[in-house]
């Protein structure tokens, strides 16, 4: 932005630009839901989300831990939640099930887990399905152990990372 400065000694006039960098975070990853309380039971009880707030048309979920030096949550990952339409039966929503699995999402959430035996079989029991066996890693980097990748109830594809354990050195 340009602003006009006189200098005292000299009496020029001088044009100073100051310059507005900005700053540039991801506010949230926006995910469709056929079920919002079943999407929310999934990230939360599943991945350990933490619900914020819920309606009955949107939820915002959020993992990770508050910085102490701000107010925003800069670590955080946040979801929001927005529902897409409501199911009137038990057959409509199992034919939306086959046709959201037959479909391929073009972004997948990644997390990194504990134990992805463990949050398989959480995920599974709510309503999640395995995209193949859990696979065990060649990494070179040595940092992961176990890769499973997963779909949500709402057809969202998921991946789940089991890091090795470190050796404090």
């Amino acid at each position: 932005r340009p602003h006009t400065k006189i200098t005292p000694k000299s009496h020029q006039i001088h044009t100073v630009f100051t310059i507005y960098y900005m700053s540039t975070r991801l506010k949230h990853i926006l995910l469709s839901s056929n079920n919002l309380k079943k999407t929310c039971d999934f990230f939360t009880k599943g991945l350990g989300f933490s619900l914020v707030v819920c309606t009955d048309t949107f939820a915002e979920l959020t993992i990770g831990k508050k910085s102490p030096t701000t107010t925003s949550n800069s670590s955080n990952i946040t979801l929001a939640v927005q529902q897409k339409t409501l199911v009137s039966s038990k057959e409509e929503e199992e034919e939306e099930r086959r046709n959201r699995q037959s479909e391929k999402n073009t972004i997948s959430l990644n997390f990194e887990v504990v134990d992805v035996d463990r949050a398989v079989k959480q995920l599974l029991e709510l309503g999640g399905t395995l995209d193949g066996p859990i696979q065990f890693t060649s990494d070179k980097s040595k940092t992961v152990e176990k890769i499973a990748a997963m779909t949500t109830i709402d057809g969202h594809s998921i991946g789940l990372f089991e890091p090795k354990e470190r050796k404090n050195e």
